[in-house]
């Protein structure tokens, strides 16, 4: 156990920075129009969620703003 906790301390930094930075991204671009990102707390969970399966409506977020939807929805399914 010794052996592998640093990778997955490096791990766990990374996913939390990228989790964190699209929450952020989330609320700045479409949380004055979605509750679901009206607060940071909010995309994180919503974050959380569209990671492990929960789906979102392309729709909404191409609604808001059509082009940063599309960067959004690829940058998560690539990465995440």
């Amino acid at each position: 156990m010794e052996e592998c906790f640093s990778d997955l301390y490096h791990f766990l930094l990374m996913f939390l920075t990228f989790l964190f930075g699209c929450a952020v991204m989330s609320h700045v671009l479409f949380g004055p129009q979605l509750p679901q990102f009206s607060t940071l707390a909010e995309s994180l969970m919503t974050g959380w969620m569209m990671m492990n399966g929960a789906s979102l409506s392309y729709m909404q977020l191409a609604y808001v703003d059509g082009q940063m939807a599309a960067v959004f929805f690829l940058v998560r399914k690539t990465v995440l």
